[in-house]
């Protein structure tokens, strides 16, 4: 079976193909519930992508701007396929919309959620998976044991942080749904018809950052770690951290990177260079003497088109001086940046 889009009639006519080789999804729920204009994206075997933006939360978006993932593991002859999304988005609508493009897509309901990280425009959506239409099932919801801790402790500020970010409306009906079963690194998963071997990238992005890595296809889902034209978000990181797990991740030589985006080994590189010129720039003040109340003025002009500069970038350098300023009183350099640049 192929796991990319199959060439399909126009109108609604492949949804009913899809139905009728499921056996399961009817064709007249298909024609009263599925647009012609579907949001995810074939982007490799057995990977489809609903792909976020470079946009910070806002109403216009409803909240909408990390990408959501769906892996199809295939069945037998007529039986379902397993659908698993990793990071179901930041409300009970979105993973609402979410679940039922998955549903007109292959007639079935999502099996498992992985839950990459704890911020609420990657888990709220766990609202939608957690109770299931009538003819559905609830869906497993995995994490690590790091995300799922401070997805209890942050989730509750994160979610009022949302709605009033995203509006009210867009946010409705949202509720915190805690990850009921627990991710291990290192684990091997079949999420595809190959396996998968689940990283935890500890104090990068977060605490706890999942990814997902396909060796065969050479396919990284690297959620939180990677951006592209939006700015880094350091709350809840380190910059030394950030940069060490990109290493990492370079390291295996993805051919397709998703993270806030789609896109190629290039996203790993743009990353760590924001945060490596974020080093380089926090130390150089040390240097000249400027003192960490000044930090917040430190000017990055080459990511003043990025999503969120404006927003974050004074506070990335706090962030990050106050990271550093340990390692410079003691007279060391910072390990991550100090070889050569794999961003270049």
């Amino acid at each position: 079976m192929s796991h990319l889009r199959p060439a399909r009639p126009s109108g609604r006519l492949w949804l009913t193909a899809w139905a009728l080789a499921c056996g399961l999804a009817a064709p007249a729920w298909a024609a009263a519930h599925c647009p012609n204009a579907q949001p995810l994206q074939a982007t490799a075997p057995g990977v489809w992508v609903w792909e976020g933006q470079a946009a910070d939360i806002a109403p216009q978006n409803r909240g909408h701007v990390v990408s959501n993932v769906v892996l199809i593991a295939p069945a037998g002859l007529g039986a379902a396929p397993t659908v698993t999304v990793v990071d179901p988005g930041p409300s009970l609508l979105h993973g609402q919309a979410l679940a039922q493009a998955v549903r007109c897509q292959w007639g079935t309901g999502v099996s498992r959620v992985l839950n990459s990280h704890a911020h609420a425009e990657n888990v709220l959506g766990n609202s939608a998976f957690a109770s299931s239409p009538s003819d559905l099932h609830p869906a497993n919801l995995w994490a690590t044991e790091d995300t799922r801790q401070a997805m209890a402790q942050r989730c509750p500020g994160c979610l009022e942080h949302i709605t009033q970010t995203a509006g009210a409306d867009a946010l409705r009906g949202t509720h915190i749904v805690l990850p009921t079963h627990t991710l291990a690194p290192g684990q091997t998963l079949r999420l595809t018809d190959r396996p998968w071997m689940a990283l935890e990238l500890r104090d990068a992005h977060t605490h706890s950052d999942l990814a997902l890595w396909q060796a065969d296809t050479r396919v990284l889902i690297a959620a939180g770690l990677v951006y592209r034209d939006r700015l880094p978000e350091l709350a809840q990181g380190t910059v030394q951290g950030w940069i060490a797990a990109l290493d990492q991740l370079t390291a295996l030589r993805p051919r397709t990177v998703i993270g806030q985006s789609v896109g190629g080994i290039d996203t790993l590189h743009a990353t760590r260079q924001y945060l490596c010129e974020l080093t380089q720039a926090v130390w150089s003040a040390m240097d000249r003497g400027w003192s960490a109340s000044e930090a917040e003025s430190l000017a990055l002009p080459a990511y003043a088109h990025w999503a969120g500069y404006a927003q974050r970038q004074g506070f990335n350098a706090q962030r990050a001086w106050r990271e550093l300023e340990p390692w410079w009183i003691e007279g060391r350099k910072p390990p991550a940046c100090s070889g050569p640049d794999v961003g270049r």
